[in-house]
Parts: structure tokens; sequence; C-alpha cells
């Protein structure tokens, strides 16, 4: 269950002593006008622990594609280069040039398979509402699943009356069937189906090691909106110092950011 990586060392940004790993969804960028945006303030540190060759790693449950679609267009080319990306909980990464699924075991992949049959199944035969599978929200009711990877991911449609209290009514009896092998996390906004051992700890881990391959970061720093991110704190022997801000206040993240720099005298 573990990633082969393939890292050239020349350019892994391990010359300083300092590492950052972030959460996307809410911590780095915010909603607006049916868009994920990020502040310009932000953009702007990011370069700068980009240009002093600190290592930045995205620990996120999106998908590797979606951060792509909706975060890259606001970074530089030399960031989007070195950045890496860790998507649907560490099972999935972007090395900078290809991305590298994890290993799941074919009772996993069986599972999360059935999970997502029988609640199609569910909408479909007892609600009349067929299933979408969309990065961006359906203009229509309906089931709508965000396209993964490694995991399931079923959003709400707080539009159309589609509420998370209405998807945990269809989709926890059904994932109790196979909770042997899988494990649900949700906000209100989705609920994510995801093997068992699947964690923002093991996404954290798996950036660790693929950015700092020779240990030479001395203290990582991570920064998250939700409960589940604070997994991130557990990486490394419990090494990681992280930050719990208030979802989508990206300024939160670019002050605290200050701060850690000019600890560290950067």
């Amino acid at each position: 269950m573990s990633f082969t990586f393939e890292i050239q060392e020349n350019k892994l940004l391990t010359q300083q002593t300092i590492g950052f790993l972030f959460d996307v969804d809410g911590t780095l960028t915010y909603y607006q006008e049916n868009d994920s945006v990020i502040d310009q303030s932000l953009i702007d540190t990011l370069n700068y622990i980009n240009r002093k060759k600190m290592p930045i790693g995205l620990v996120t449950g999106r998908s590797v594609i979606w951060v792509q679609d909706h975060l890259f267009d606001y970074l530089t080319d030399d960031l989007k280069k070195q950045i890496r990306v860790f998507g649907e909980f560490g099972l999935v990464f972007w090395n900078g040039e290809k991305i590298e699924l994890s290993k799941i075991s074919d009772d996993m992949k069986l599972a999360l398979a059935m999970v997502r049959k029988e609640v199609i199944a569910i909408f479909l035969n007892e609600k009349n509402l067929k299933a979408i599978v969309s990065y961006e929200p359906p203009n229509q009711k309906c089931l709508w699943i965000e396209p993964k990877d490694c995991m399931v991911t079923f959003r709400t449609l707080q539009t159309f009356g589609l509420t998370i209290d209405h998807l945990l009514e269809i989709v926890k009896p059904i994932f109790e069937k196979y909770s042997a092998q899988l494990k649900m996390h949700y906000n209100p906004l989705a609920i994510d189906i995801i093997p068992n051992f699947a964690s923002k700890q093991y996404g954290a881990e798996a950036a660790i090691k693929a950015l700092d391959p020779n240990n030479k970061i001395e203290q990582w720093y991570a920064f998250g909106d939700s409960e589940s991110d604070k997994g991130m704190s557990k990486a490394k022997n419990g090494l990681v110092e992280f930050h719990l801000v208030p979802r989508e206040e990206t300024k939160k993240v670019h002050e605290l950011l200050q701060k850690i720099l000019a600890k560290h005298n950067l």
C-alpha cells in the first residue's frame, strides 16, 4: 500500500530546513461565483517559498485533476513544476510529470465499486434520479458523483434540496456493509468513501517521503480547515506542526505563513 516514487533528487527543493503541506479546498482556495479561487497575497507567499527552495506538498481529498483544473491556473509555471499533489487522501500522486496510483487490494476495489453501484441503483429505482459524474455542479437534480480514481465521492446539491442528511440516509446503510474494507468521511458538502488505510496522515507521510527522501527537512508545517486534516500532524512520528484555519479564510493561511517565515528569518 505504498507508492513507487520516481523522484529526481537534483531539484527536490530540500536545501532548506522547513517544508509545507496544505489541504487545498477551503484552505488555499475559497468558493466564489461557481469557481474556486485563491488570494493573490497567498499566491505571492507560495511563490516566495518556492523561490527559497522550500518543498510544498498539497494533501487533499480532491482528485489531482480537480486540483490542476481549479488551482494550477492561478500559479506560476515554475511553481506548478515544483509543487507536488497528493490527491484522494494520498492515494493518487502527481510527481510533476505524471500521475501515480497507490496499490489497493482487489477486495477494496470491489467494495468501492459495489457502494457506488448500489447508491446509483437506489437513486435511479426509488427516486427516479440519474447519476451524473462531473467535477462541476450539475444544473439538475441528480446523484452527483465526483470523478475519482481510488475512492468514491458523493456531493450534495443543496440548490435542489439534496443535503448531506439526505445523502447519508441512503449512503450510510450501504457503506456499513463494506466497513471492513472501507471508511467514510463526510462534511456538509460531500461524502467520501475511501480504503480503510487512507487518511490525511497517509497522504502527509507520502508527501514527506517524496519531497524529502534524504530526511533533510527539520520541521514540517501543515495547514487545513477540517478535523480530518489534523491527521497530517501525526505524520513523521507526530513532528508535523499543524495549523487549523477557518474554512475559506485563506488570508489567515497567508498570515500564518508570514509568521512562520519570520520565525525562521526567511
